[in-house]
């Protein structure tokens, strides 16, 4: 999780003391889960689609 954060630019300094304080620092250079991040950064194709919460 801390290497996907990291990626995605949500690792903020404003975070990034909660978690020195657990840790998790250590694995923000570990292998992040995806490896197809241009997949990702696509937008949705169907996001009119998507419904809405109840």
């Amino acid at each position: 999780m801390i290497p996907n954060l990291s990626r995605i630019g949500l690792l903020t300094d404003s975070v990034r003391p909660k978690f020195e304080a657990l840790g998790l620092l250590e694995y923000e250079n570990a292998p992040d889960e995806y490896s197809d991040w241009v997949e990702l950064e696509k937008p949705l194709e169907e996001f009119d689609k998507i419904p809405t919460a109840i």
